[in-house]
């Protein structure tokens, strides 16, 4: 299904091209993610990292713990309008969201029968979305060179996200490494802001700032993993055995570039940048 999504987006991407009116929009910005469930865990773990930090403080040693939340990333989309009135463009774009890594850790040292031991503990969680979508955006003209833009659009959101464990343990030998892969999907709702300043007939750049609805409701394991005691198909749960949401929801911010292309595929008359003769019926 999510393969499907992906294939027919991109098919239509490339499709619309041979449109009469078509409009091209590359955008890079600073994205936000909500995340709140998922950071509770994070949190949790922590709490229970800090417990074998004061126990190794207790018994003489020295140890630390630290707490890296998801809370941003960049979000990156290419999309492809096709003008059906003016200042009305729709058709398909596909964003992609890359969050930057969540990670809590602990690691410390103690002197057990007058040798010097350490352990290390890290999970860090890694986590990025994909997300086919159409819609449609309307400019308000401002002036020759600026325009006020809205956007609206709809689709379907595809995660991936990996829990990786890296774990050095008192003992020699105990050291152990291993990830866990995630996916899930569902819908998405795209909201967006711009002002545009136009360089060129067909070229022009512009700022952002729009909102994002994406929340997973179940991150599905993809594989079996003996050393987390997961199977393919588990759900990712909590301790209480509660189905943890992935909630990619937050604001979008940054620059875009757009390239405006006219073709006139009119076989009666000539465009401004390609003609076509008319051909005899017994051609």
């Amino acid at each position: 299904m999510k393969k499907i999504l992906v294939i027919v987006t991109l098919i239509s991407l490339v499709g619309i091209i041979y449109a009469q009116k078509i409009k091209l929009d590359v955008s890079a910005e600073y994205a936000t993610v909500d995340m709140k469930d998922i950071n509770k865990e994070l949190e949790d773990g922590k709490s229970n990292l800090d417990q074998i930090v004061e126990y190794v403080k207790n018994m003489g040693g020295t140890a630390s713990s630290s707490l890296t939340k998801f809370s941003n990333g960049v979000f990156v989309s290419l999309g492809l309008g096709y003008e059906v009135i003016p200042n009305l463009s729709i058709g398909p774009k596909i964003g992609y969201l890359n969050c930057f890594p969540a990670e809590v850790s602990a690691e410390g040292s103690i002197l057990l029968f007058e040798v010097p031991q350490s352990f290390k503990l890290k999970y860090i969680g890694k986590t990025y979305l994909i997300l086919p979508m159409i819609g449609g955006l309307y400019s308000f003209p401002i002036s020759d060179k600026l325009t006020f833009s809205g956007g609206l659009y709809l689709g379907y959101a595809l995660a991936s996200f990996i829990i990786n464990t890296e774990a050095e343990g008192i003992e020699e030998g105990t050291s152990q490494k291993y990830e866990v892969p995630y996916e899930g999907e569902g819908f998405t709702t795209n909201i967006s802001l711009g002002i545009n300043y136009t360089i060129s007939e067909n070229v022009g750049i512009g700022f952002n700032f729009g909102y994002r609805i994406a929340k997973i409701d179940e991150l599905k394991a993809t594989k079996d993993v003996e050393e987390a005691e997961v199977k393919k198909g588990d759900i990712l749960k909590d301790e209480e055995d509660k189905v943890i949401p992935a909630d990619y929801s937050g604001i979008n911010a940054g620059l875009k570039v757009y390239f405006k292309f006219w073709y006139q595929l009119n076989f009666l008359s000539s465009s401004k940048y390609f003609s076509y003769p008319v051909l005899p019926n017994n051609a």
